[in-house]
């Protein structure tokens, strides 16, 4: 009787052991998954600001406000969804989708 209880004590002890470490276990993977997370994004934010650095080195510095200068703003997705549906419109009501300017006529340089 007494061997069994002891037996008991002993194998709850390991099962207490064992729990224990794999509590432990779980608590470092926890750590190294979060420390991994955090550095994957800085490094993602990393590599934004690198990109954006890079975008505004190739543009070059934007000239002057002036009476010779346009600012410009485009949303390209925007802009290509509105002529779309313009020329839909227009196909529909049968308007004119084309138009002729002079040769003449400067665009300019858009920055």
């Amino acid at each position: 009787m007494l061997q069994a209880r002891e037996r008991q004590l002993r194998e709850e002890q390991e099962r207490l052991e064992r729990e224990a470490a794999e509590a432990e276990r779980k608590r470092k993977e926890e750590e190294e998954a979060q420390e991994r997370a955090t550095r994957e994004a800085a490094e993602k934010e990393a590599a934004l600001a690198r990109m954006r650095q890079e975008k505004a080195l190739s543009l070059g510095a934007e000239p002057e406000k002036g009476p010779n200068v346009t600012q410009v703003t485009c949303l390209f997705l925007f802009i290509a969804f509105l002529m779309i549906l313009l020329s839909v419109i227009f196909y529909c009501l049968g308007l004119q989708d084309d138009y002729s300017i002079f040769c003449t006529t400067s665009v300019g340089t858009l920055f």
